[in-house]
């Protein structure tokens, strides 16, 4: 039965749309536990032993070692077979039949990898105490193999932003990890690839989540940022019959503590008192050529969301 598994909210929705922020608010909530992007822990963990939220490596995080402990002394995990799993699944290029609701559970590679990510989420949710993990790895199709773990019981956040500030964000250098000889750069995308990637992930979130009403929940960034309280009481009623009390010191203003999330935007390590705003810096900076790209690209789609 439902009661008995254990709660996953997983945030989908293209990159640049809040999820970190989202994921470092819903970790300050008692019994819950913001693992970050939790389908990297293949390789940026286990291989590359990089930054916990935390500010530690990954091997030093007296968090996730008790997570490891959990899993024993013997779990030596494929790590190079997982990534390959995970990259076959994610939604890069189009939205194909292998993509669909209908057709995940024939994939390749499907039960052996959605049972390795079931593992590592009882294994967090044991060394954490937490009875609901919220996973912000946002790929639609990683997201969609929760239902098929038996233990988990899946929930949705889905962020959508104004394509256009999403390009733009998109455009900036930022650093993913400060730690090492040289820190680790987020990827960059054209405004092109953006509107396709953001076409392609949300359209196929909508295909998996939309009509599943009772778990799923759509959320525009832009309501996110105006309405920070009101949103986010949304998002908790979602997995809990009572709202806990929120880390609010404002009307927009949260108290973040130190969190254990990995992966993400590197907003992940702030702490302390952090305002919510709107970034609507795109109207400056993105080129109007590139504006009208990107609206031309994905305009049904973003209308329909209000933009």
């Amino acid at each position: 039965m439902a009661e008995d598994r254990l709660k996953v909210l997983y945030v989908t929705g293209f990159g640049r749309s809040g999820t970190t922020i989202l994921d470092n608010i819903l970790g300050q909530l008692d019994g819950v536990f913001a693992a970050g992007e939790l389908h990297y822990l293949w390789d940026r963990s286990l291989e590359q032993n990089r930054l916990c939220a935390c500010g530690e490596a990954f091997a030093d995080c007296p968090v996730w070692q008790r997570v490891m402990a959990t899993l024993g002394d013997d779990y030596k995990p494929d790590t190079a077979r997982l990534v390959q799993l995970r990259e076959s699944l994610n939604p890069r290029r189009s939205i194909s039949s292998r993509l669909g609701v209908s057709s995940l559970t024939d994939s390749p590679g499907v039960a052996e990898y959605a049972g390795a990510m079931e593992g590592i989420y009882q294994a967090v949710a044991a060394a954490t105490g937490s009875r609901i993990l919220v996973d912000s790895s946002k790929s639609p199709v990683l997201g969609h193999l929760l239902d098929v773990m038996p233990t988990i019981d899946p929930y949705v956040i889905h962020l959508v932003r104004d394509p256009r500030a999403v390009a733009s964000s998109w455009l900036k250098t930022k650093v993913y990890d400060p730690s090492g000889d040289e820190p680790m750069y987020m990827s960059r995308h054209p405004p092109a690839r953006s509107a396709k990637l953001w076409l392609v992930w949300n359209l196929t979130a909508e295909m998996i989540w939309a009509r599943r009403t009772a778990h799923y929940l759509r959320v525009r960034y832009e309501d996110f940022a105006d309405r920070p309280r009101e949103t986010l009481e949304q998002v908790v009623r979602l997995v809990l019959d009572e709202v806990p009390p929120l880390p609010f010191v404002g009307d927009s203003e949260v108290d973040l503590t130190r969190s254990h999330s990995m992966a993400g935007n590197p907003s992940r390590f702030e702490t302390g008192t952090v305002t919510i705003r709107r970034d609507d810096t795109w109207h400056e900076q993105l080129p109007r050529s590139a504006r009208r790209l990107v609206t031309l690209l994905t305009w049904p789609l973003a209308r329909r969301y209000g933009y």
